[in-house]
């Protein structure tokens, strides 16, 4: 009995070591920080807001694809945090404001959060909703960076974890 359920928690580590999709979240962040970001940066030179308008949704656009697959991803990624940690199944209404701009770090702070509440997480991962106030404050540039450092937290989580995954 004990070692099918080392086996499946080995099982749930090795999903969760490979459900990462770190290219996908720091893409994700960039392109919605750049989405955001643009705009802001065009109105300060002095260019006229209409323009800037058509700006923000070509580029938000061009980012819509890559934010869909990259909070998709995340969303996959919380299911597998769930059944690790034994937390209910995440609601995928909580994720969809992730492809809304200024919305990215929404969902990268669910998981985090969810990560936070597994009992080996207890104490070591501690995040705020500052971080999304930041994110908003920042007009988006907060999530390029945000989503980096999900990836180096989510590496922390691997380790406490244990081997092997």
């Amino acid at each position: 009995m004990n070692e099918n359920i080392k086996s499946a928690d080995y099982t749930v580590k090795r999903m969760l070591a490979l459900s990462a999709p770190r290219a996908t979240i720091a893409l994700g962040g960039i392109f919605s920080a750049f989405s955001t970001v643009l705009p802001v940066a065009l109105l300060n030179v002095g260019m006229n807001p209409v323009l800037v308008e058509k700006a923000f949704m070509v580029a938000y656009i061009i980012a819509l694809p890559i934010l869909v697959s990259a909070v998709y991803r995340i969303y996959r990624l919380a299911g597998v945090v769930a059944e690790l940690c034994r937390l209910p199944r995440p609601d995928a209404t909580s994720f969809i404001i992730g492809v809304f701009p200024l919305g990215y770090v929404v969902p990268l702070y669910y998981v985090l959060q969810m990560f936070s509440r597994c009992e080996r997480m207890r104490g070591k991962i501690n995040v705020t909703p500052m971080d999304i106030v930041l994110n908003m404050i920042t007009f988006g540039l907060h999530s390029a960076m945000y989503a980096m450092m999900f990836n180096k937290i989510y590496d922390i989580v691997l380790e406490s974890l244990g081997e092997p995954y």
